[in-house]
This record gives C-alpha cells, sequence and structure tokens, in this order.
C-alpha cells in the first residue's frame, strides 16, 4: 500500500483535540507525531484540502473527475435504515430492506445484483432474503471476504446469519444467537465470521466487548473477551472491517472529550491513541490489509478522512466542510486507493476516489437531491476494478411511499 501516494498533494495535518497527546513517538516515516497538536516532523505539512468547491487535473474537459454510468437514478424501494449495502466482484450486489409489499407479501430482506456496465435490472429482479426476514432484523449487509467470496447477511438484535449467493431454496449458510446485543460482523479468509457483541450501562455506553469466531457453517472456534481492546473503557457505535487474519474494529470513545475514533485489532490489540478527537457524531471504516486502516468521519459539518496504520501513525485530511447536519458518511477499497460517499449539506450526495495518480477527484451524484420535506438515509461504497458504484436512500415525506434510493455506477474519466 503506497501510503504516502494516497495521501497526495497537499493533505496536511489538522490541528489535533487532547487525544493525540497520547501519540507522541516515533513515526514509520523517520519523522514523530508533535504533542501540541502541530505537524509531524519529517514531512512538510500542507493546509488542509477542502474539495467541496475544487476542481480536478480533468476541469475543463467535458467529463470532470467521474464518469457516470447511470446519470439518471433509476429508484428503488429502499429503507433508508436498514441498507443498502453493496459490494463490488464480478458486478455490484446490494442488501437492502425492499419496504414495498410487490415482492413479498410486506416489507422483506432482498438482493439484487447488477453487471458493472450496461442496463440495471428492474427494481423487481431480486433474490428475497427468507433466512433473514425476522421482526428484529436491523440490518442486511453484502460483504467480500479476503478471499473473493461473496457473502450475504443480517444482523438482529442478539442473532445473526449468513449465506452465499442467491440459489435456488436459498438458505443460511450459518448462524448464531447470543444473550447480549449484537454490535456488528466481519469476515476473514475461508468465510471466517468475527461477531461483536456486548453489554450496555444504564446511561447507554457499551462494555465488555466479546468477539465470537464461527467457521462457515455455524460452528463456534472461539471467543474472545475484548476488554483490553477498549482499554477497558465504555464505548459506543462498534464497526467491524473485513480484512485478512482478523478483522479491524472501530468504535468512538470519549475518555478525552470530545469523540473520537478508537481503533483495535483482536490479537494486535488497541491501535495506541491517536485520533482526531473532533466531536465524531458517525463513522465508517474500511481496511487494506492487516497493517492499514481508513477511517472516513462526520464531525459536525465536517468530513475527514484519516488512514491508519496501527501503530500510532496517522495521516488526515479534511474532504469537506459541508457535511448534512443528518446521515453518515460511508468508505470503500478502490484499487489502491478508496471510494468515498456523503450528505452534502445541500441535500446532494456527494462522492470521491482517491487514488496515487488522479488525488481527490469530487463529483455530486446526479438526482440525489433531498426534495422538500425529504431526509438523508443511509448510503454505501464499493467497486469492482475500475467501476464504482454508489447506493443512497432518502426518506420522503409522510403521506409518500416511506423511502427510496438508488444504485449509481460511475469510473473515472478517461
Amino acid at each position: 500500500m503506497r501510503a504516502a501516494a494516497l495521501l497526495i498533494v497537499g493533505a496536511g495535518l489538522l490541528a489535533a483535540g487532547c487525544y493525540e497527546a497520547h501519540a507522541g513517538g516515533p513515526r514509520r516515516d523517520g519523522g514523530s507525531v508533535g504533542r501540541d497538536g502541530g505537524a509531524p516532523s519529517g514531512r512538510d505539512a500542507g493546509p488542509v484540502i477542502r474539495r467541496d468547491a475544487g476542481s480536478g487535473p480533468d476541469a475543463g474537459r467535458d467529463c470532470e473527475g467521474v464518469e457516470w454510468i447511470d446519470e439518471a437514478p433509476a429508484l428503488r424501494p429502499f429503507d433508508t435504515v436498514r441498507g443498502p449495502s453493496v459490494v463490488g466482484t464480478d458486478g455490484f450486489h446490494v442488501a437492502y430492506w425492499h419496504v414495498s409489499f410487490e415482492v413479498c407479501d410486506g416489507p422483506c430482506p432482498v438482493v439484487v445484483s447488477m453487471s458493472a456496465t450496461g442496463p440495471q435490472p428492474p427494481a423487481l429482479e431480486v433474490s428475497p432474503m427468507y433466512w433473514a426476514d425476522w421482526a428484529d432484523t436491523r440490518r442486511v449487509e453484502a460483504h467480500v471476504d479476503p478471499d473473493g467470496q461473496l457473502w450475504f447477511a443480517a444482523i438482529g438484535d442478539a442473532r445473526v446469519a449468513w449465506a452465499r449467493p442467491p440459489t435456488p431454496g436459498w438458505m443460511a449458510e450459518g448462524e448464531a444467537a447470543f444473550d447480549r446485543p449484537v454490535g456488528d460482523l466481519a469476515f476473514t479468509e475461508r468465510g471466517f465470521v468475527w461477531v461483536q457483541t456486548h453489554e450496555a450501562t444504564p446511561m447507554g455506553e457499551l462494555t465488555r466487548i466479546r468477539l465470537s469466531v464461527f467457521a462457515p457453517f455455524g460452528e463456534l472456534v472461539d471467543e474472545i473477551e475484548g476488554d483490553m481492546l477498549t482499554t477497558g473503557f465504555e464505548f459506543r457505535r462498534p464497526r467491524l472491517a473485513d480484512a485478512p487474519g482478523e478483522p479491524w474494529i472501530g468504535f468512538t470513545q470519549d475518555v478525552d472529550f470530545p469523540p473520537t475514533v478508537q481503533l483495535a485489532r483482536p490479537f494486535a490489540g488497541p491501535e495506541p491513541w491517536f485520533g482526531s478527537s473532533c466531536g465524531v457524531d458517525s463513522f465508517d471504516l474500511a481496511a487494506a490489509g492487516p497493517e492499514r486502516v481508513w477511517v472516513v468521519q462526520r464531525c459536525g459539518p465536517i468530513v475527514l478522512v484519516e488512514a491508519r496504520d496501527g501503530r500510532g501513525g496517522t495521516d488526515r485530511f479534511e474532504l469537506s466542510e459541508g457535511h448534512h447536519p443528518e446521515g453518515a458518511p460511508a468508505i470503500a477499497a478502490y484499487g489502491e486507493g478508496w471510494v468515498i460517499a456523503y450528505w452534502h449539506r445541500d441535500g446532494a450526495v456527494r462522492v470521491a476516489y482517491v487514488d496515487p495518480e488522479r488525488g481527490v477527484q469530487p463529483a455530486a451524484v446526479p438526482g440525489s437531491d433531498l426534495g422538500p420535506g425529504e431526509t438523508p438515509g443511509a448510503l454505501s461504497v464499493a467497486s469492482d476494478g475500475e467501476v464504482m458504484a454508489v447506493a443512497w436512500s432518502r426518506t420522503q415525506p409522510s403521506g409518500i411511499d416511506p423511502s427510496v434510493g438508488a444504485v449509481q455506477r460511475f469510473r473515472p474519466c478517461r
């Protein structure tokens, strides 16, 4: 992973809060992180990049930054909370909660697959996830494990299930139930499933984190009591990222206020305390193998991106100063770079891809604008080779169909 190349053109360090005071010490680039919140030594610290109004190297051409395969969104009946979740491998695959009544007797979880280019299938050409149609299903997700195997998963209050791609009579490959709430799950090689559970305090903080590891058919093979991963402190918003060997675990802590993202891995332990201290409202993370992870965070109106190496080294840049007051950003790997989506305060979804050759390329998603009374829903992004996809959803005003969304594919300008 060419970390130096990825953080490209003028991406400087933001001034940091007290959370970084725990992180002074050597960096892998030979510099050190300052305890005064300043730039690290050993590199030039340019200004924080502000990409909303900027133009990329393709400015002035017919194609600026990205070329849209789906110029107009084909609206689908997406639930705004339970999906959509999109991954890319041999095309794009989206898990979501279908909120209309045409597919099942009522709203139900489904999967739709489409090629990387060409026409999209109609909204009703979907595969129902009957094996995940529980009253307490909170999320449905699409995953690709490090071996390239496609998986679909469902998360309930205290249970999970997972399956390979749809087949006639589609059934779950494995499932598990717990006596405590489920936070998230991830996949490692050979389809091993890692499920994170926890307890909750009366104040709503989470505690006593645990990781349960299952073989693909549902056999429990390991359990890890994870208090050491949170350094014994309460936490919130647990997220897991698929990765080789062991998943990356992210959560927010406000030990040093305001809240920031802490990272850990089951066997490597917690990452040294080195976070944004920007007051994280929501975040997403994506792994670049066992030694590198990228985190996108919404801190009020700020969209902040960090590349973390698990050893206290952090590169950071500001992607936007204009996130919508609602909604959460999303991130996924794209080649040796990343693709990010977020809701802009002007009411439209923005995407940005980051790669060593083109730098940071932003674009507004055509047709995603919020109308009167509409609010942002869930976002998800993925890539399949040079083609990327963003799945978005929005809640409509009362009295209209409850929510809609779309999957829109795009690629770099040629």
